[in-house]
């Protein structure tokens, strides 16, 4: 039983009240006598008060003088009192004020009320819910089980918990992490509990480890280097499957020990000293107690190369050249307003697509937010610009390493605010929109010069293009082409979309490429190839 007193009503007077009450009620007995007249019934009640938890119960005493019948009816205002005068407080949720009377027997407006204060019971642990409420493991894997707790009102509750499996042998857990660990297939309760309280019981199955996927190399990125390249080639990434644990790359006669291992990829940084001569390496992996993969060639070249990207995220980009590169083996880097895509009434990409780019080995590189000149918006703006859409490529699921300036607006400077910001982000590179030029290991990473192919400047033509790739291949520069729209014309006028680009076009430069040889990287890999590195 809870039960407390104000500071100004100790428990220790509570006796002396009642004396004090019963002496008044004889005095008053007295003074009736004395005047020759009847005695009044008076009712006193102790206590006057006290305060109390929900559920907890409190005795009152009722104290009748004047009359030789002292009997009383108690009632009550909330909670309820027993015919002896025995007092339980209501359920609540906060604090509350009840009242109890004592009414005399004799003359029932003789009563005495007291005053109780009636507040919720202290939080104390209820229940306790695990989740997940089933899992499943590789014998060897774990999986985290987490548990809340929940008092008597439904509020989260601090308290220690220890968590424990059925089957130990099947699954052990931390008591402390509630962290399982696959033992033996089978199954095994899980749950967690403090004192008596126990939680509901999760199930754990766990699986015998499956056998590993075949070996499987689908592509180098990048394929290339350059012969007497500046540096270490830092990032030659194998993308495939079944690549293990303990997996190392055979970079023709040479070993390497991976840096970074996941199932589907392994990088290797590859010494310098392997690019001295122009060769074709054949590269292939190995998992620990196999046999090599089948390889692929990657090529070291004393000539230059192209990148083929699109700015916007434009759909007719993705309908008309996309397929014209995918026929080709072609790699692209697709600059993406982050905020558009899925605007399709205005003919951006949905996600569905930029997914399908990024499966098929496209890249999907940063293009801000929503657009604007970089250097005219608030510091807040630039920074959710540029890493709020990296942020926002990341949270889709992909692994953006290169930024395009809108309307090429990079602030005029390599030391401007925008070219922070845009470094900030964490991406490697980014590029420029205007007739920058070409590119080198000279270059500064963050202003990386394009050329543009579309309408209003004259450039949407094949001549032009591939004149741009002959003049970078000659002299051992990296070319970016950008392209934007795609067979897009006005609707009013029939004309052609000032930044569109026949697909025709996009046709004849492929099949130029193609032709005669020319290596196509993306603009991740172009920075690779030339060892630049923004964030170094």
């Amino acid at each position: 039983m809870y039960e407390s007193y104000p500071a100004y009503m100790p428990a220790v007077l509570e006796g002396t009240m009642n004396r004090i009450v019963l002496l008044l009620g004889l005095v008053l007995c007295a003074m009736h006598a004395l005047a020759g007249k009847p005695p009044k019934v008076a009712v006193a009640i102790s206590p006057i008060t006290a305060t109390l938890y929900s559920g907890a119960t409190k005795q009152f005493t009722a104290i009748v003088a004047g009359t030789s019948n002292t009997a009383v009816t108690w009632s009550t205002t909330g909670g309820t009192v027993t015919s002896s005068g025995l007092y339980t407080a209501p359920a609540v949720t906060a604090t509350k004020t009840a009242y109890v009377t004592a009414s005399s027997v004799v003359d029932a407006q003789k009563k005495a009320t007291a005053s109780i204060t009636v507040n919720p019971a202290p939080p104390v642990l209820s229940r306790i819910v695990l989740s997940p409420v089933s899992a499943s493991v590789y014998v060897g894997s774990t999986q985290r089980f987490s548990a809340v707790a929940y008092d008597q009102y439904g509020h989260t509750i601090s308290a220690s918990l220890t968590y424990a499996s059925t089957n130990y042998s099947v699954a052990a857990i931390d008591t402390a992490s509630g962290i399982a660990t696959g033992e033996a297939t089978g199954t095994a309760n899980i749950t967690a509990y403090s004192g008596n309280v126990v939680s509901n019981s999760a199930v754990l199955t766990v699986n015998p480890v499956p056998p590993p996927s075949p070996l499987s190399l689908a592509r180098l990125s990048p394929n290339i280097g350059l012969v007497g390249m500046n540096g270490n080639f830092n990032s030659l990434t194998i993308v495939g499957t079944g690549f293990g644990s303990g997996a190392t790359v055979n970079f023709g006669s040479m070993v390497l020990t991976p840096s970074a291992i996941t199932s589907t990829s392994v990088t290797v940084t590859v010494p310098v000293s392997e690019f001295s001569t122009v060769r074709t390496v054949q590269v292939s992996v190995t998992n620990p107690g196999t046999a090599p993969s089948t390889s692929l060639p990657f090529y070291i070249i004393n000539k230059g190369f192209v990148s083929l990207t699109f700015d916007d995220g434009y759909s007719s980009a993705y309908n008309k050249a996309i397929p014209i590169l995918d026929a080709a083996g072609l790699k692209s880097t697709y600059y993406t307003i982050t905020s558009l895509v899925g605007d399709t009434a205005d003919g951006y990409v949905t996600q569905s697509q930029l997914q399908t780019l990024y499966k098929n080995g496209h890249e999907i590189g940063n293009h801000s937010r929503t657009h604007p000149a970089l250097s005219t918006v608030s510091p807040t703006q630039l920074t959710s610009e540029t890493s709020g859409a990296q942020q926002d490529l990341t949270t889709w699921g992909y692994k953006p390493t290169t930024f395009a300036y809108p309307y090429d607006d990079y602030g005029g400077s390599s030391t401007s605010a925008v070219v922070a910001a845009v470094k900030a982000s964490g991406v490697r590179g980014a590029r420029d929109s205007d007739y920058g030029g070409y590119n080198n290991a000279t270059s500064f990473p963050l202003l990386l010069d394009s050329m543009p192919s579309e309408n209003d400047l004259g450039t949407d033509n094949v001549a032009t293009v591939t004149g741009w790739i002959q003049q970078a291949v000659a002299n051992k520069m990296w070319v970016i082409i950008l392209w934007h729209r795609v067979d897009e014309t006005d609707p009013n006028t029939g004309a052609p979309n000032p930044i569109s680009v026949p697909s025709p076009v996009i046709q004849g430069v492929v099949n130029y490429i193609v032709a005669n040889g020319i290596h196509v990287v993306t603009d991740s890999e172009g920075l690779v190839i030339e060892n630049l590195d923004a964030q170094q």
